[in-house]
């Protein structure tokens, strides 16, 4: 019992410690001794450990140094929750209530925890204890500000005498520093953001969640308007931390509050969630689906007369970049709507649409990026069924869609391209007027920088040409003649195996960013308002023209087969390693597009490029190759693929037969198309 006795003495100085590791690990290590020996103790041995353990807890909580007092926290919360001493729990909660000001930010929000267990065991009697001192450290914030913009327009106040003063001084040549009532620095009145206030608040929030988590539904009497009111100011703050952090606790009030309650204070609560779930931080976001997910399951009566207003929100938030976020929203989309989804966003059309147009305006590029799924969507899926309601506002989606189709950040063009392409789906007649624009924008993405993008511009074509049909053939076709042989022009720069020149002639290395980040010096050609970019490469515009021969391919393959025998061509410039892969990757996707019987007559004409690439020292060209032999060995035949390998070149048989990159036992199996984005439930 003593060496117990010693090491529990050791690691309450160990807890103590200025090193955060330390203190860590000596926490655990006492959680771990406390609940291993706690059943083996006499009584009287664990009255002897308590008496240590009561004086020096209480001991820590009134020490100067914060790290006792962080300390003593820590060791109380584990003693609450594993000791029932009512006398003892008496003390610490009038201890403890003095650190609600503390002014160390971690000692508060231990704080928090040992509430927290305290409430959990003796209920709404803490939060009477603490209620008064607790609101008070809320409110002060917001006191302290309105008064000190108060004084400010006192001070830019002045009477015509005032000003008349201060005109004779400046005429005088005084300097302005011993001018009348100019207040000195040493006088002048900080405002809370300068100090600790909104620190005090937040932590004084979180405080707050704690107790009500552990009081659980015995809150709902102390859920009034003025609790409320005080959550709103905070949601409604400059400072995103604390806008995080009331979402947080009005979770939890939702969660712990009775659904008469709920009802009768949702219509000053659904707002705050509303302007949570529109914030441009994803932390604030998250905060407030989470709280939305409490609030929508403790209002399954009445939610469905809020949907106008929390629906197009979560809606947006399903496509959201954050996976936090998103899948959250997603959980609770499924929980809330199910399969009704569609029809709720047909029957919510003005709320939707008008939500979604002010998302493509929004400062935060992930914002931007996820309103353009959604307008793709209502095009991809909601108007199929039932366009009707969607067409007075067509006009809208289609201004934002396009403004975000010329957007600095990449992800945004990215989404807006393929969401335009899904909107012709179901939108024909109303696009019509602005397809020459859009016809503009989705070649120029054609050769765009990031791969991606070229991808999705041409699904977006191959959409309008499936819609539009011999009009937009026309246009496509004479585009695509002209595009994909551009890679012709590309300049030749000899390279090493370890330096491919993926991006050669361009002045600095492109940056991937997600930002848009990256800019060039000159406008996009054909779009005069685009500019974030680097300088396109000649071998760019044949790459994205690749995607487009695949997209044309699922629609008449036989006015593409000039095409697809071009891009055996393409693949024969071995400085363009890029271009390589792409095509080796889409080959035989194309070929299971076509069928065996047509890709057969044409295969003659890949063999000596995709051989000469298998050789060709740079590893991915290598992978990729290879990897496109094995699935044509597969899809026309083992025996069939290598008699004419044989007959063009009996030295690449052999290739085949030892390369490392090429499996002649790989299952053929359907591709899937990667570029296109996991389905959302609606």
């Amino acid at each position: 019992m003593e060496s117990t006795r010693a090491n529990i003495l050791a690691l309450l100085h160990d807890l103590s410690d200025t090193q955060h590791l330390k203190r860590e690990r000596a926490l655990l290590h006492l959680q771990s001794l406390f609940e291993k020996h706690r059943s083996h103790f006499s009584d009287d041995d664990f009255n002897v450990i308590w008496d240590d353990l009561e004086g020096d807890i209480l001991k820590k909580l009134g020490s100067s140094s914060w790290e006792h007092r962080f300390a003593g926290l820590q060791v109380a919360k584990t003693v609450i929750r594993s000791v029932d001493r009512k006398e003892y729990r008496n003390e610490l909660l009038k201890a403890a209530s003095n650190l609600i000001t503390d002014p160390e930010h971690r000692v508060r929000l231990a704080l928090g925890g040992v509430l927290e267990a305290l409430a959990e065991r003796d209920g709404v009697s803490v939060y009477d204890c603490i209620q008064t001192p607790l609101l008070s450290s809320m409110e002060r914030p917001f006191q302290e500000r309105r008064a000190h913009r108060n004084q400010e327009e006192f001070a830019d106040s002045k009477t015509e005498e005032q000003a008349q003063e201060e005109e004779q001084f400046r005429q005088s040549g005084v300097p302005e520093d011993l001018h009348p009532h100019v207040v000195s620095s040493d006088a002048r009145v900080y405002s809370v953001e300068d100090l600790q206030g909104w620190s005090l608040l937040e932590s004084s929030i979180k405080i707050l969640q704690d107790v009500i988590t552990g009081i659980g539904h015995d809150f709902t009497p102390y859920i009034k308007p003025s609790l409320v009111n005080l959550l709103t100011q905070t949601i409604h703050h400059n400072n995103r931390f604390l806008r995080e952090a009331g979402l947080s606790a009005l979770g939890v009030l939702c969660k712990n509050c009775a659904p008469d309650i709920l009802e009768r204070l949702s219509p000053a609560i659904v707002p705050l969630l509303c302007v949570g779930l529109s914030d441009n931080w994803s932390s604030v976001r998250y905060a407030a689906t989470a709280a939305t997910h409490e609030w929508m399951e403790s209002a399954v009566s009445f939610r469905e007369s809020f949907f106008p207003q929390l629906l197009p929100r979560m809606s947006v938030n399903r496509y959201y970049v954050a996976e936090g976020v998103r899948l959250y929203a997603l959980g609770t989309w499924s929980t809330v709507v199910g399969a009704k989804g569609l029809g709720w966003l047909s029957e919510l059309a003005e709320e939707t649409c008008s939500f979604y147009v002010s998302q493509c305006d929004s400062e935060n590029h992930a914002v931007r990026e996820a309103a353009c799924h959604c307008i793709g969507e209502i095009g991809a899926k909601v108007a199929i069924s039932n366009s009707e309601p969607f067409k007075e506002h067509v006009p809208q989606l289609m201004k934002a869609l396009q403004s975000c189709f010329m957007d600095e950040s990449w992800p945004v063009r990215d989404a807006a391209c393929t969401a335009c392409g899904a909107f012709v789906t179901s939108f024909a007649a109303e696009c019509r007027p602005v397809l020459g624009r859009w016809y503009d924008l989705w070649f120029a993405h054609l050769s765009d920088n990031v791969p991606s993008v070229r991808e999705h511009s041409a699904i977006a074509l191959g959409n309008v040409v499936r819609i539009y049909k011999e009009e937009a053939w026309e246009v496509v076709l004479r585009e695509l003649r002209r595009m994909i042989v551009m890679a012709r022009e590309h300049p030749f720069q000899p390279t090493d195996a370890n330096n491919p020149p993926t991006v050669a002639g361009s002045p600095e290395p492109f940056r991937n960013d997600p930002s848009g980040s990256a800019r060039q010096s000159g406008p996009l050609e054909g779009v005069v308002d685009y500019g974030f970019t680097r300088p396109k490469e000649p071998w760019e515009s044949s790459d994205g023209c690749v995607y487009l021969v695949r997209e044309l391919c699922g629609l008449q393959a036989e006015r593409v087969v000039e095409f697809v025998v071009q891009l055996a061509d393409l693949a024969g410039p071995p400085h363009i390693f890029p271009l390589q892969v792409t095509i080796w990757r889409e080959l035989p996707k194309i070929a299971r597009i076509m069928g065996k019987q047509h890709f057969k007559r044409i295969l003659d004409v890949f063999i000596e490029p995709l051989f000469l690439s298998l050789s060709s020292g740079q590893r991915h060209v290598m992978d990729t190759a290879g990897y496109c032999i094995s699935l044509l060995n597969q899809f026309v035949g083992p025996s069939i693929f290598a008699g004419r390998v044989e007959n063009v070149n009996p030295h690449f048989a052999q290739l085949m037969r030892t390369s490392d990159f090429v499996d002649l036992n790989v299952t053929l199996t359907d591709s899937k198309d990667t570029a296109r984005r996991s389905a959302h439930p609606v």
